[in-house]
This record gives structure tokens, C-alpha cells and sequence, in this order.
């Protein structure tokens, strides 16, 4: 074999092993970029899909859009403009499951899946203008009555709250779940939950929070207990006082409340947790305007001196 025979085989060796090395690393980079399918990048993906950014702008009115949190469409209102400022998804992604600790900003990780954070995402990262999704496609939950603070509409400006019809709504007697079975207005009223006397100088958005979205409770004695019984009967509320042999708990399964004693020698097991007692459902018993109403009367922190 002459020299330039061996030359042309040395030389296609070569270059059918370079060759063989760009192959793997390619084959195998698309290999593993196509075995990639986390839930993440499988939202992420859909961030510009019309129909994903129409069901985060449901989402988005029914959570954020009153005039209270993020406003009509996230133009900003009593929280900031959350659209047309170029964030990033993931960012947006993590505020929404956690919240801003030290604001009226919660988390969401428990209300709403991974996917219906995402479609907020999608809707956030969307822009603006006439063919804004807002409105085209209902939100992701079951309908609610018309007018319901968490009704889908168009309108994201919180109404103008009275005082007065407040205090009609806080202490309505016809109301099993009225404001005033477990909370007080200045001594006037339960005492399930904290006094809200010294609320008035809260923001309304914070009040709004507070009832909409009720999380950990900030004075232990608050904190939800729930006992089992060793005739299985099960017992969840908030404990007003124990003695030697006895608890007594307000038993928050029924609303209003009812005050219960419970021999300790009954008691199975006992659970303490920080997590409050307080309804979830608020946003669809009572209207925007009623809610508005409520948190204009513990704004005034004038009481029920009526009563």
C-alpha cells in the first residue's frame, strides 16, 4: 500500500470518528430535550396560546381584578400594574404560588393548580389592547350568581362601600354567617375570632384578603383545634378555655358556632394548627358592593352601638 493510499485511510478514519462524535452529542442533546416534559416547560410552552391566555384572564378577574388588588385587565389599581412590564414567567410564576410576605399579596399554591397559575402567567405576559381576552371565556370554576364578588365581569373597580349598610351586613341576625357570630366590633359581638376593632386602619386591600383568602392565624389562642373523640365523633373549632378535666371549644363545623364542653377522658386525639377557621367562601355569599360595605364599617371602627 503506497504512502498516499494510507494518507486517504488515515485521513477518512479521522474524519468518520469526528463525525461519529458530532452525532452522538447531537442525537443525544435532542434525545434528552425530548424526554424533557415537566409540567413547567409543558405550560410554558402555551404562554402565547390564545385560548390558555383567555382562560388566565378568567382566572385573573375573579382573583385579582378588583379595584382593591391588580385592577380591570392588571392595569394596576390599589396593587400595582402587573401588564406591559416585560417579567419574567417564572418570577410572575413563583409570586403567584407564594405570595409577598409583609403585603396583602398571598399565595395561591392551595386555591389554584399549576396549571391555572400558568394560564395567569400567560395572561399577565399578554398585551393589552382591543383584543384583550378579558371576558372572552368564562372562568375555570363553577358559575356564580351574578354580582358575586367572584363572579366573572368586566368591571375591576371595587365599589364605593357604606358604612352603614356594613354594620346592617356585620350584625345581621337573619345571617348565619354574618361577621358578628365570631368576630367583634369593639367588644360588641363574637368572640370566636379577634376583636376587629383595630382593623380600621388596615388597607381596604388587606381587609379584602383577609376575607377572601383567610390564611394562618397571627395569636395562637385563634389557632384552629381539632379533637377526636374515642366515640369517633370529631370536634374542629377554636378552644375559649381548658380546665383539669375539661376543654371548651367552639365548634366552627356549624355556623353560627356553637360552644362545646368536652370531658378530657373522651379525648382521643388532639390537633393544633395555625391554619385559620375562617369560610373560603365569602367571595360568593356576599356581592362586590356588600363586601365593600363590610370593610367601609370596620374601616370607621365605629362599633354597634345600636345594638
Amino acid at each position: 500500500m503506497g504512502t498516499r493510499d494510507r494518507t486517504w485511510i488515515r485521513n477518512g478514519l479521522v474524519l468518520a470518528a469526528v463525525s461519529a462524535v458530532i452525532s452522538a452529542v447531537c442525537f443525544g442533546q435532542k434525545s434528552s430535550a425530548s424526554g424533557e416534559s415537566s409540567p413547567a416547560g409543558q405550560y410554558q410552552s402555551k404562554l402565547k396560546d390564545r385560548d390558555f391566555i383567555s382562560g388566565g384572564a378568567g382566572i385573573f378577574t375573579r382573583t385579582c381584578g378588583s379595584g382593591y388588588c391588580h385592577g380591570t385587565g392588571g392595569i394596576g389599581a390599589g396593587a400595582p400594574r402587573l401588564r406591559g412590564r416585560d417579567l419574567d414567567p417564572g418570577y410572575i410564576f413563583k409570586t403567584i404560588t407564594n405570595g409577598v410576605p409583609g403585603t396583602p399579596m398571598a399565595g395561591f399554591k392551595s386555591d389554584l393548580t399549576d396549571e391555572q397559575r400558568w394560564k395567569l402567567v400567560a395572561f399577565i405576559l399578554s398585551p393589552a389592547g382591543a383584543n384583550d381576552p378579558i371576558g372572552g371565556r368564562p372562568a375555570e370554576s363553577e358559575p356564580k350568581k351574578e354580582g358575586s364578588a367572584t363572579a366573572v365581569s368586566t368591571g375591576g373597580a371595587m365599589p364605593a362601600g357604606d358604612a352603614t349598610s356594613g354594620r346592617d351586613l356585620f350584625y345581621d341576625l337573619a345571617s348565619q354567617r354574618s361577621c358578628h357570630g365570631c368576630h367583634a366590633i369593639k367588644g360588641v359581638g363574637g368572640k370566636v375570632g379577634p376583636d376587629l376593632g383595630a382593623s380600621a386602619a388596615k388597607s381596604g386591600a388587606e381587609l379584602l384578603s383577609a376575607i377572601l383568602k383567610p390564611r394562618s392565624v397571627s395569636d395562637a389562642k385563634y389557632a384552629t383545634v381539632t379533637i377526636v373523640l374515642t366515640s369517633g365523633d370529631k370536634i374542629t373549632g377554636v378552644k375559649k378555655e381548658e380546665g383539669a378535666d375539661i376543654i371548651r371549644v367552639y365548634d366552627t363545623t356549624v355556623m353560627p358556632a356553637v360552644l362545646r364542653t368536652v370531658m378530657k377522658s373522651e379525648i382521643l386525639t388532639t390537633e393544633i394548627s395555625q391554619e385559620s377557621v375562617m369560610p373560603r367562601n365569602y367571595g360568593s355569599v356576599y356581592s362586590e358592593k356588600q363586601l365593600a360595605d363590610i370593610i367601609a364599617f370596620i374601616k370607621s371602627g365605629a362599633g354597634n352601638t345600636d345594638r
